[in-house]
């Protein structure tokens, strides 16, 4: 040991995971770093905040050693020596491969037909992190570089990149990792390393800790949701005992508890270590059943003998624009535009290259060090090149910088891998763009391409792809062809669907919302996780608001699915009887007769569904009482009930056009209050919901055009954008509360929303969300927009046209009714005790509606004038 320094510290918090050896691991840190006298270790379990939905963390690592003379630590890397300063990893233990037989081949793990790769999870953890600790915990978030890690447990000593394998996560088998993961720099905090940086440390991680703690808080609405979970969980359940061998749609109308019932039957399956995916499309919901999810197994224990299953939950576009990417299609859709931007940057490479040569013999400089690169960049900015290659030159010079290629013998190399690095951003932009412009063509070339691979191969001229698709997918020589030029048709598939299958990774998947997928959507699912490994709810009509379609679960891949209604529990039902009740099926889908007698061929029976009623869980009965008036006045069928209680819950409606920021605050402060009162975060206690074009009020003009996107139908549709502006009531609210703005123009920079912070978004954006209060600004104004929207007189017209047939024609105003009420109704459904509607016009069509259901003298409702 250096005499004078500190000793190594090994700190840990919040419990221990049973993955690791405590003692052992102390004694490695002790053992492991001869030449190191002075660092700190923490080891945080069960990080309780989930800082990325795709994947959670099991326990925090943080290691630093002091950077002082004479005390380092080093990591031989094949032919190099790279030094550990400090890492910040979170960790995620997968842990059902423990007698599997696994190798590394490829740089991923293989275990069989079963490929084990995190890797899009790990981009989106190691973001999350990096972000948290910017946004919440004062990091200097541009000097935060994040390495997340997975972990598989199982018997061999493996690593890959951002993948370790061992029997127990032990500090010889992270140094392990340190050495196989191919990473040149070992730096997570910059200021760590500076004078005095060092003994900052444990006060930057108490930072980390209290901040996780205060966002990891429990309030009353999801305490009752895990309660309930919690004595449900290990009780008989019929549904539960369907997966895997059927499909199962759970279908009700809203807050009838049909997310509920699938988040219950989730969390049942992590507890028996199972694998499970949760996909939905709402970006806010989302966030809300990971923080659920995590709270749920922050309560429970988990030992090595009782395995936790693993659980993601995701927007649905995003899982569709990964799969899309993983396979190539969004390169080779967007080929032209990348081939000409690529050549492009492959020419001022070119000059570059020659430039940085002849700055060099002109300066009589035969090496490069760090010193030399700002007089580069002053000389590329002087010069007379084209302004173009003038930057091209200023990002190299950085690129040099940053890996420290300082090699002038193997400058040509360097050039090389700053070109691949671009294109690599090139294809992810492009791909994009080819993504939100194209959507249903890109889910139609991903559907061709599971099920007929040899047809995509051939439509896209894929075999003379290699340097387009290389750097997309990560092929290497054995992709080729004997001669070199072709990519081998045989080997692109084989790992083409190594890419779908791992998806799969033995998971059940719930499908929130199911009702508004596209039949693109539906298929691909089915496609990729199989019929029995399937878990849907659907709202039916009135909850349709992504497409003016319904899509039909029961069919897949042409056919229809034979199923049967409520299988344990209703046997002796007709289907008749089944057809009375709210169903998305009609009577046609049934392919057969099934009255589900017991003598029925249950080796055909491949769909069941379990229908939640019309019993409202969520919303009190006064709040019911409007929404079933307004459906009925929109020809929409609701007929929602309330669960009995002595607390009916209210209405306030606010008529004045303009109130005033402070009579605005004054009935926030309301609502807060009450819901504090009932043990609710902020986060739970209060939504605010406003219209988009809320705010552009006073900014003129008409917008300017944004790119053109081809609908499903194949139309091509245009749209027009106006800059927004701060909403007029955000600065007033946010002097005494904590506003989380999710009604920005770009959604990327914002961070997870807090429990001490309510939320403000837009209308579009509030589906299967839920508070304790609501709080719908402009109302009318947003509902008016609606019945305008271009989508509005194509709603349901297929559905409708059948009716219309039995002379039951709507007009082109009802259906218009329809589609505007179904938005509005999504909204007002979202409050559990109270919800506040504010009416900028009474002699606006929702203004004189609400006026007419006044008249009826309806209990608990306030009116403001």
């Amino acid at each position: 040991m250096i005499e004078g320094l500190m000793a190594k510290n090994f700190n840990t918090f919040n419990g221990k995971s049973p993955y690791i050896d405590y003692f052992a691991f102390e004694k490695g840190i002790q053992s492991g770093m001869p030449n190191c006298a002075n660092a700190e270790v923490f080891v945080f379990n069960n990080f309780p905040v989930d800082v990325s939905t795709e994947m959670g963390v099991d326990f925090l690592l943080v290691i630093a050693v002091e950077d002082i003379s004479r005390n380092y630590h080093q990591i031989i890397q094949s032919n190099r020596r790279v030094y550990l300063h400090n890492l910040i990893l979170p960790v995620k233990v997968v842990p059902n491969w423990e007698a599997a037989e696994i190798v590394v081949e490829d740089g991923f793990f293989k275990a069989g037909n079963e490929v084990l790769d995190y890797s899009e999870e790990l981009t989106a953890l190691g973001y999350g992190m990096r972000d948290y600790l910017g946004d919440k915990c004062g990091f200097i978030k541009e000097k935060v570089f994040v390495h997340p890690l997975v972990f598989v447990v199982n018997k061999t000593l493996g690593a890959t990149e951002g993948h370790l394998m061992a029997e127990t996560f032990s500090f010889e088998a992270f140094l392990y990792y340190l050495k196989c993961c191919g990473q040149d720099i070992f730096i997570s905090y910059a200021p760590w390393r500076n004078t005095g940086g060092f003994s900052l440390i444990t006060q930057d991680v108490k930072r980390i800790i209290d901040q996780a703690s205060r966002d990891s808080k429990t309030g009353f609405i999801t305490q009752k949701k895990i309660d309930r979970i919690s004595k449900e969980i290990s009780a008989s359940h019929d549904i539960f005992e369907e997966l895997g061998k059927r499909m199962v749609i759970i279908e009700g109308k809203a807050g009838t508890g049909k997310t509920s019932e699938i988040l219950l039957l989730m969390m049942r399956c992590i507890d028996f270590g199972q694998n499970t995916l949760f996909l939905t499309f709402n970006k806010l919901l989302v966030f809300d059943i990971a923080r659920t999810l995590k709270s749920y197994i922050s309560q429970r224990e988990y030992q090595k003998d009782h395995i936790r299953g693993e659980h993601s939950v995701m927007n649905l576009h995003r899982y569709m624009h990964k799969l899309s990417r993983s396979i190539g299609l969004l390169h080779l859709m967007s080929e032209s535009r990348i081939l000409e931007v690529g050549k492009l940057l492959d020419d001022r490479v070119v000059i570059v290259g020659q430039f940085i040569k002849d700055f060099l013999t002109k300066k009589e400089t035969p090496t490069m060090d760090y010193k030399i690169i700002n007089p580069l960049k002053t000389a590329f900015q002087n010069s007379g090149l084209e302004r173009g290659v003038i930057e091209v030159g200023i990002d190299v010079a950085n690129y040099i910088n940053k890996k420290a290629a300082y090699d002038v013998s193997n400058i040509d190399g360097t050039l090389r891998n700053f070109a691949g690095y671009k294109k690599e951003l090139l294809s992810k932009i492009e791909g994009d763009k080819i993504f939100l412009a194209d959507y249903y063509k890109v889910l139609e070339n991903t559907l061709v391409a599971i099920r007929n691979p040899d047809e995509y191969f051939e439509k896209y001229n894929i075999g003379d792809k290699f340097e387009l698709l290389s750097l997309a997918m990560n092929l290497s020589d054995k992709h080729k062809e004997e001669d070199g030029l072709k990519i081998n048709q045989e080997a692109f598939l084989s790992s083409m669907n190594q890419r779908v299958s791992r998806r799969k990774r033995r998971r059940t998947l719930f499908i929130d919302e199911a009702q508004d997928c596209h039949p693109f959507e539906r298929e691909l699912l089915l496609s990729i996780f199989g019929v029995k490994n399937i878990v849907v709810s659907s709202g039916g009509y009135e909850q349709l608001i992504r497409h003016v379609e319904l899509c039909n679960w029961n069919f897949f891949n042409n056919r229809k699915l034979i199923g049967s209604p409520n299988r344990k529990r209703n046997q002796k039902k007709t289907v008749l009887e089944v057809e009375n009740q709210f169903s998305i099926f009609s009577p046609e889908d049934f392919s057969v007769n099934m009255a589900a007698e017991e003598e029925a061929d249950l080796a055909m029976d491949q769909v069941t569904w379990y229908k939640k009623g019309r019993k409202s869980y969520r919303v009190k009965k006064s709040i019911l009482d409007f929404c079933n008036y307004f459906a009925q006045r929109c020809h929409i069928s609701l007929g929602l009930q309330a669960v009995e209680s002595e607390d009916q819950g209210e209405i306030i409606f606010d008529f004045r056009p303009n109130p005033s920021e402070q009579q605005i605050k004054i009935e926030i402060d309301k609502l807060l209050k009450d819901a504090d009162l009932n043990g609710c975060t902020p986060y739970e206690g209060l939504l605010m919901l406003i219209d988009a074009n809320a705010k552009t009020d006073e900014i003129g003009g008409t917008g300017f055009l944004k790119s053109p996107t081809i609908n499903e139908y194949g139309n091509i549709e245009d749209s027009y954008f106006k800059p927004k502006r701060l909403w007029k009531h955000s600065e007033t609210l946010q002097e005494d509360i904590m506003l989380w703005d999710g009604a920005v123009e770009d959604k990327n920079g914002l961070g997870l929303p807090a429990p001490y912070e309510s939320r403000l978004i837009y209308y579009e954006s509030c589906r299967g969300l839920e508070a304790w209060s609501v709080a719908c600004f402009s109302l009318d104004r947003f509902f008016s927009s609606k019945l305008e929207h271009p989508d509005a007189e194509k709603y349901l017209i297929e559905e409708e046209r059948k009716k219309a047939m039995q002379g039951l024609e709507i007009t082109n105003e009802d259906r218009k009714m329809m589609f505007a009420g179904t938005w509005a109704l999504m909204a007002l459904t979202r409050a559990m005790d109270k919800v506040y509607i504010g009416i900028d016009k009474r002699e606006s069509e929702l203004g004189k509606l609400v006026m007419e259901y006044i008249k009826t003298n309806p209990k608990n409702v306030r009116v403001i004038n």
